[in-house]
């Protein structure tokens, strides 16, 4: 569709495109189409991957969900193995980024204007581990991020990161109830030219203004531009809008009939209303997908299809458990357990690939160490195995200081990305 004049009437005419799945006997080989994505970069050399900084965050506060905590537990782990695994920076935000906003709205937030912050930051903003660290090498090799004078702005924790790794190409938002279930592939951002935001997307349903059903923002694929800095500076603006003030505003975009506002959509109703209000402008930028791979496949498609292994049709990439609630226990159809055993299910899934995968890497950096030390699960259970070895490790380090830490984990210093990752292309 090209995003102009006329274009809601075609929006209506068109038929939404199927998200129908099939069901393997065996996982796909290699030559299958779903892989043929990003393999055909092996038959003409594989090209230089851009520099991709994931971002993800947690509750400021201990869940009310029983298990909650230790949901966000594997939630982290599951996160950092993939970005050990690519040779990605990663930033794990622990608290409120910006107290004037809702917990939820915290992961858009408001850029500085003073500076970057480094460490905690202003509004308690807690970017965890003090290296960001490249693991294709022997050792890990990592170098300390810059530091500077605090802002007098809050920062929000995509917006911060923007500030915090100004040198990156990408960065990737992925919410902390998904799991990322295929974990050698790589997304292929040559694919991507001209795009700034990459999202899971409906263009039938977004262009009638269907706030649930038109994108998915649980995961985001943000390019380093002024437009994307520009625009999620305009989402955080609608954050601060109190209720019911901001579905006034929103109502007049998410029109369709079958939508009804749901504010617990937020940053997702927010992203829509600007993406449908301003389409001639942002559309240009935006790249809706929702076929050859799921960004981030719903739990219940998963479940109906019986696996969870890639097929010849579409890359199972990241499993997304929206709708659970299982740290906030807002769950409106009270399917926690369902929601726990598939997510457990989902975590085993990927460990084990990335048991594999991992075999021959270097151990986990102070980075992993730190984040999963401050969760408020191992906060609860010091004593736990996966917990007990992230407090003792990152303990030495407080203890040790920062120079023990970079002669134990290989210096400081940078790699470019690439090391040991399956190779993908557009």
């Amino acid at each position: 569709m090209i995003w102009g004049e006329g274009w809601e009437r075609r929006a209506r005419e068109a038929s939404p495109p199927p998200r129908t799945l099939t069901t393997p006997p065996l996982p796909p080989p290699p030559s299958s189409p779903a892989r043929r994505i990003s393999n055909t970069a092996v038959a003409v050399g594989v090209k230089k991957q851009p520099s991709v900084v994931m971002i993800t965050a947690l509750h400021d506060k201990p869940c009310r969900y029983p298990n909650g905590d230790y949901l966000n537990l594997v939630s982290i782990l599951n996160k950092q193995d993939y970005a050990r695994l690519h040779n990605y920076p990663i930033v794990v935000s622990t608290k409120l980024a910006d107290p004037t906003l809702h917990n939820m709205w915290n992961k858009i937030g408001e850029r500085g204007r003073g500076g970057r912050g480094g460490g905690e930051g202003v509004g308690g903003l807690e970017t965890i581990g003090f290296f960001s660290c490249s693991f294709g090498h022997e050792k890990p090799l990592c170098r300390t991020p810059p530091t500077a004078a605090p802002s007098s702005i809050p920062l929000g924790t995509i917006l911060k990161t923007f500030d915090d790794h100004p040198d990156a190409d990408w960065y990737m938002w992925v919410d902390s109830d998904t799991m990322i279930i295929d974990v050698s592939f790589l997304l292929p951002f040559q694919r991507f030219k001209g795009k700034d935001l990459v999202i899971w997307g409906n263009e039938t349903r977004l262009a009638l203004g269907d706030g649930r059903r038109g994108i998915n923002s649980g995961v985001m694929l943000i390019r380093n531009s002024d437009w994307s800095k520009d625009f999620f500076e305009q989402v955080a603006e609608l954050g601060r809008i109190a209720e019911p003030g901001l579905e006034n505003v929103l109502m007049e975009e998410l029109t369709s009939p079958e939508y009804t506002y749901d504010p617990g959509l937020r940053d997702q109703n927010a992203i829509s209303y600007l993406l449908k209000r301003d389409a001639t402008v942002n559309m240009p930028h935006t790249q809706l997908v929702n076929r050859q791979y799921c960004l981030n496949c719903y739990w219940r498609d998963l479940l109906e299809l019986g696996t969870l292994t890639s097929d010849d049709t579409r890359v199972h990439f990241i499993n997304h458990f929206s709708g659970c609630q299982m740290c906030t226990q807002q769950n409106k159809n009270d399917d926690y357990k369902e929601c726990e055993a598939e997510y457990v299910k989902s975590y085993e899934f990927a460990d084990a690939q990335f048991t594999r995968a991992l075999a021959r890497r270097p151990p986990r950096n102070v980075t992993h160490h730190e984040a999963v030390a401050q969760c408020q699960f191992c906060r609860a259970n010091p004593a736990h195995e996966l917990c007990a070895t992230a407090v003792r490790e990152f303990e030495a380090y407080e203890r040790d200081g920062a120079a023990a830490a970079a002669a134990k984990y290989g210096g400081a210093g940078h790699v470019s990305h690439g090391g040991g990752a399956r190779a993908h292309s557009g």
